[in-house]
């Protein structure tokens, strides 16, 4: 099953920077990609490109959002009194049953783990507000992950140091990340 994202076509060996961020910003909703999960994964992790995840209708209106299948966790482990070591993340029940592979990004040093744990969901979801429920659900089991990402046309950049696969085949249930709220 492919999943549909926005992936810059530029390659990156270093974390971009604001220049080179402006850059993709301004021309990654017109690259969007049909990809399976495992091309995806060396297209971000080993290529170094830029990956949004939502794809809009038109423009990057949150009104316009078309689906997001895919939801990353992003651990940069800055507190030091709150951290998340990739040891953790690949012995955590959650995650070895529910995610599909997770990568180092760029700014990972021998000292601090910073990763990214990437899922993708059984059904995508169609609108803003399921997105930021989706994430609202995965931040409250992961308070040490980065608390910005609930935006869908965030930008995620890749890393060069390959990707950890746990299992392409693992999809998170949309029914269980975006509860209906009574």
């Amino acid at each position: 099953v492919n999943m549909q994202v926005y992936l810059d076509n530029q390659q990156f060996n270093q974390k971009p920077k604001n220049q080179e961020i402006g850059i993709i910003t301004n021309k990654i909703y017109k690259q969007k990609a049909d990809l399976n999960l495992r091309d995806l994964a060396k297209e971000i992790a080993e290529k170094g490109r830029t990956v949004m995840l939502a794809t809009y209708i038109a423009n990057l209106k949150q009104s316009e959002l078309e689906q997001q299948s895919i939801l990353m966790l992003d651990f940069d482990n800055q507190d030091k009194d709150n951290q998340f070591t990739l040891e953790q993340a690949l012995n955590d029940k959650f995650i070895k049953d529910n995610a599909c592979f997770i990568y180092r990004t760029f700014s990972d040093s021998r000292t601090i783990d910073k990763f990214r744990v990437v899922f993708a969901l059984d059904n995508q979801l169609n609108t803003a507000d399921e997105v930021t429920r989706a994430y609202r659900y995965l931040l409250s089991k992961y308070n040490q992950a980065d608390q910005k990402t609930k935006n869908p046309n965030r930008l995620f950049f890749g890393s060069n140091s390959g990707f950890i696969e746990l299992d392409f085949n693992n999809r998170l249930k949309k029914s269980e990340v975006v509860k209906e709220v009574l």
